[in-house]
């Protein structure tokens, strides 16, 4: 049948309603046909202005274009330039987590000494990794802090890995109860070294500043505390019965300790640094404040005379925005003096 067929009715009911499906039908596919053509047409004009063959991004993150002639606008060069890589082979390279000497798990600080000593901070792992210079992206580290060796990664907190209690020799970054899985989030922290190269750091889930004595030249055992009265105590000093906030105590996680709910007051950082004078700073994050230790004579005193973001050292209040107090913190992190 062809449409010259003078027999042909369009217009009765059953050719009536076969036209009006096919329309219907024909309107709803119609942007999806559209939408297909435009991604196409999108696919086709990226491929002719971004030819992988013409443009490649160098491990330096400069951008190397060997063929302009299909790019409309070549890729901008960065600003900065990667010339050095601890933990990965190059800078394209992630990871899961693997426990060895080489490698760290949500890296959360880096500090540098005055002999150019490398101190990264494995969050992840509960661990502090030492590298006595850098030689390469794969190299192993010479010491680790806060483990028994390479291979150990439990956080010591009387948590459900290790069971293990805190000591002059453990490092515990993740809170309670701690499963190690890429589901943890990293902790970070700003690490100091005085004009001896001694080693200061925050032991976040133990609420104390731990110190080693030159750590590369001696032992990776902690040699002195602030925050505890002892090497196997973590209480907080967060404002509750008990534990009141004071000018010798810390709160930078109360995670499982003394029946606390998960959460209540969690620093997920905390920074210590050393001024000209030898003093020790530490940011007090869970209590809104930073506290100064003195230096007296030739050792550090175990109680702060200064602080900075609350009126006394026995309240905690946080700087709401909407307060603009300048005298009040909320939170401080990390702190710096110019040298």
């Amino acid at each position: 049948m062809s449409i010259e067929d003078e027999d042909i009715d369009f217009f009765n009911s059953e050719n009536k309603e076969k036209i009006k499906n096919f329309l219907l039908t024909s309107l709803k596919i119609l942007p999806v046909l559209i939408l297909v053509a435009a991604m196409v047409g999108a696919g086709l004009n990226l491929r002719n202005t971004q030819n992988p063959q013409s443009s490649a991004v160098g491990i330096n993150n400069k951008i190397n274009n060997s063929d302009t002639s299909q790019a409309s606008s070549p890729l901008p060069t960065l600003p900065y330039q990667i010339d050095t890589i601890l933990g990965q082979p190059d800078d394209k390279e992630t990871m899961t987590n693997r426990i060895v000497a080489n490698r760290g798990f949500h890296i959360g600080g880096v500090h540098i000494d005055s002999t150019n000593r490398v101190y990264v901070f494995d969050s992840g792992n509960n661990r502090i990794l030492g590298f006595n210079s850098y030689t390469g992206p794969n190299q192993n580290a010479d010491i680790v802090i806060g483990q028994g060796q390479f291979t150990d990664r439990g956080t010591a907190n009387g948590n459900n890995t290790v069971y293990s209690q805190p000591s002059n020799n453990t490092i515990a970054t993740q809170p309670y109860p701690n499963v190690i899985s890429t589901l943890e989030s990293p902790r970070l922290t700003q690490m100091a070294t005085d004009e001896e190269d001694n080693l200061y750091t925050v032991d976040l889930e133990n609420n104390r500043i731990l110190f080693y004595r030159s750590p590369f030249t001696t032992d990776t055992i902690a040699d002195d505390v602030w925050g505890q009265p002892d090497m196997n105590s973590r209480n907080p000093s967060c404002g509750q019965s008990g534990f009141p906030v004071s000018s010798s105590a810390f709160c930078f996680s109360d995670d499982g300790i003394l029946g606390q709910p998960a959460g209540i007051h969690i620093a997920f950082m905390a920074g210590v640094t050393i001024d000209p004078s030898g003093n020790l700073w530490i940011t007090d994050t869970s209590n809104n404040r930073i506290l100064r230790f003195p230096k007296e004579n030739s050792t550090i005193s175990k109680t702060a005379d200064l602080v900075l973001g609350q009126s006394d050292f026995t309240t905690r209040y946080p700087a709401y925005p909407y307060t603009k107090s300048l005298a009040q913190m909320q939170k401080p992190l990390a702190l710096k003096f110019k040298p």
